[in-house]
């Protein structure tokens, strides 16, 4: 996993742990259930596509340049291999068998080192609805005590049994007896005894170990919030934000948002998906952001605290303007500034010399 990835992944994959670790349970091995043959040729169908993509000259070059991309580049290559002319037939097989709504997953699977012990697979996802439909980023892990995982970075694909919108949450792990007829190793993911995802890799398979691990899946679905902006007159850089209370016990989990001279109608994030963990007294306490933001007039920040699945929490909000600065270099801070939430924060940001 590139260095790229994993500071986009990092926190959902804390997220994933923490799940993980509420989910953890003594027995977790599910009923065996035989995998529906319908559902068995569309995955086949599945699979064939994806072998002809990474055989073709787009899906080598993309995967020969994998250590050098982001999130954003995996979601855009892969989103125009799912909504693509290979994934036609699969479409209308899929509808032809009465089997949709459903949705795909595309990824890479193995030991990942966002966080010690956590296996899984990150990739994109989306509903394989014959137009239109959700799609995003996802991340599914399980703690990886006894998996037999090789150090290499197979090809995942996935057929989930429903919408992208429906599939987060918590899954049982079996493996699939032999290769079940698809010509991949791979393990099926269930809930309440129902089968709801069967994955299969390409190249290295998960191994042993697979039955009776608790996964977790968390996505991104959606359109991903803005990253790039078109230069201004100015740029600040939001420097540090310091929790001082959080707003519910143990920590935070910190986003924030901005606006750039009352433009509402675009909002970036920061960081794009996923949060910081924030608690007052220790190194939690302090997030170094380093996030520069281009502006003429005015830029406007709310800080968050994720509240998944609820609705997230505003727990401070800050103004920043060019002319309050005090001139080039100089740190700006604002107040601690709280909200309902009850948690106080407070942002240093400075003011850039683009001449320097």
């Amino acid at each position: 996993m590139t260095e790229i990835l994993k500071a986009q992944f990092a926190a959902p994959a804390a997220y994933v742990r923490a799940q993980l670790a509420a989910d953890a349970t003594d027995d977790v091995t599910p009923t065996p259930r035989p995998i529906d043959p319908k559902q068995r040729a569309v995955l086949d169908a599945i699979v064939r596509a994806v072998s002809e993509w990474r055989k073709s000259p787009e899906g080598d070059a993309f995967l020969a340049s994998l250590d050098r991309r982001g999130a954003d580049e995996v979601r855009a290559e892969l989103d125009a291999l799912v909504r693509g002319p290979r994934f036609d037939a699969v479409r209308k097989f899929s509808l032809g068998l009465g089997l949709l709504p459903q949705s795909v997953s595309i990824g890479f699977a193995g030991q990942i080192e966002l966080l010690v012990g956590l296996y899984g697979s990150f990739g994109y996802i989306a509903d394989l609805a014959l137009s239109g439909g959700d799609s995003g980023l996802y991340l599914l892990g399980a703690l990886a005590e006894g998996v037999d995982a090789t150090a290499d970075i197979a090809i995942q694909v996935g057929l989930w049994m429903n919408a992208v919108s429906d599939v987060p949450g918590s899954y049982k792990g079996a493996e699939l007896e032999g290769d079940e007829g698809i010509g991949a190793s791979g393990f099926t993911l269930s809930k309440d005894d129902d089968v709801k995802a069967i994955l299969v890799d390409f190249d290295a398979g998960v191994g042993d170990g697979v039955a009776g691990l608790q996964f977790h899946m968390w996505t991104f679905a959606g359109s991903p919030n803005p990253v790039a902006q078109k230069p201004g007159t100015y740029m600040v850089i939001l420097d540090q934000l310091h929790c001082q209370k959080a707003s519910e016990s143990g920590h935070d989990e910190v986003y924030l948002t901005f606006t750039v001279d009352g433009d509402s109608s675009t909002v970036y994030r920061y960081p794009t998906w996923g949060y910081y963990a924030m608690k007052p007294g220790d190194s939690d306490a302090i997030w170094n952001l380093g996030r520069s933001v281009w502006c003429d007039k005015r830029v406007d920040v709310t800080v968050y605290d994720s509240d998944y699945p609820s609705d997230d929490d505003v727990i401070a909000t800050f103004s920043f303007e060019p002319a309050s600065f005090g001139g080039f270099g100089a740190a700006h801070s604002k107040s601690p500034s709280g909200s309902g939430s009850g948690g106080k924060y407070s942002l240093t940001a400075y003011l850039m010399d683009l001449a320097a």
